[in-house]
């Protein structure tokens, strides 16, 4: 069951890529909205969901929209990229993950590295972000946070690296080349 619903999210993720008419992006987007919500019945916790891709389309497009004039094309990319996010939401919320790419041993695999990665990479970032509440007696300043930032985005650089070259040595250990 878990790789039918699967299939049919990667199914819907190709159909929705693929779709260029506003009006048909913006009824199906607002039909996974609906599903979702009634799925959820969280609704502002799917609307602060949803907002994080809108404001990152917003500001990646705006500018080029303002720029070549195209605001059609913004609008719809913005809508499929709303269509995709939403869709995946809907489907983490109604499949285990984990049983869904059990299809597959590699799937498995790098699912449980990307998982695992993410879970420490938060707990890092949120290790800083105490770090700076408790280090600073007053709301730290401008500048302060653009160091803090600069700071936190240079650690987590050097970390994927080194994790990416670890990964990558055990990976060759075990019998993957693929360079």
């Amino acid at each position: 069951m878990y790789k039918l619903t699967f299939l049919l999210y990667f199914l819907g993720v190709v159909y929705i890529s693929t779709l260029r008419e506003v009006e048909l992006l913006l009824f199906l987007w607002a039909f996974l909205f609906v599903a979702l919500l009634l799925k959820r019945r969280k609704i502002l916790q799917s609307i602060k969901m949803l907002s994080f891709p809108f404001v990152f389309t917003a500001v990646v497009s705006l500018p080029y929209a303002l720029w070549s004039g195209s605001v059609d094309y913004t609008l719809m990319l913005l809508l499929r990229v709303l269509g995709i996010h939403t869709l995946t939401l809907l489907f983490l919320s109604t499949v285990n993950l984990y049983a869904s790419m059990s299809f597959s041993r590699t799937l498995s695999s790098l699912l449980v590295l990307a998982i695992g990665f993410s879970i420490t990479y938060r707990r890092a970032l949120q290790n800083f972000l105490q770090a700076l509440k408790s280090r600073s007696p007053h709301k730290p300043e401008r500048d302060e946070l653009l160091q803090f930032t600069r700071r936190v985005v240079e650690y987590f650089f050097n970390l994927s690296l080194k994790d990416g070259e670890e990964v990558s040595m055990a990976m060759k250990s075990r019998g993957f080349y693929f360079d």
